[in-house]
């Protein structure tokens, strides 16, 4: 988990804050995620904001500048990077032409913690 966490804040992108009056939930272990390449420089136009919901969304762009199609994985989570397994969430985007672009939209994101700051980690997929 703390590879996680050196591989997050490597690839961090802050956002404003925002409170959350639901309780974090019980620690959970994740299961162990597909490898791919820190791809961080990829993606643009990154807005991250809290829902009605109690939620937060991400969107933004991930650009493909690679001779080949590729896929990528975007992982988005509120709150400290403090290096405790807590729900994130991702999705991902296939196939993406060279010279291509794809939006995307993460939705459903728990807040962890008080005045949570949003961390979004890229990674093309091998």
């Amino acid at each position: 988990m703390r590879g996680w966490c050196v591989a997050l804040t490597a690839a961090v992108v802050l956002a404003g804050c925002g409170g959350s009056t639901t309780p974090d939930p019980a620690p959970t272990t994740a299961a162990p995620a597909e490898e791919g390449v820190p791809a961080p420089e990829t993606m643009s136009g990154l807005q991250c904001a809290p829902t009605d919901q109690g939620t937060w969304t991400a969107t933004g762009v991930i650009t493909h500048l690679e001779p080949e199609p590729a896929t990528y994985r975007v992982t988005a989570y509120v709150g400290p990077a403090d290096g405790l397994p807590r729900a994130a969430v991702s999705t991902e985007l296939e196939a993406i032409q060279p010279e291509g672009a794809a939006p995307f939209e993460v939705t459903g994101i728990p807040a962890h913690g008080e005045g949570p700051v949003c961390h979004v980690q890229v990674l093309r997929l091998e």
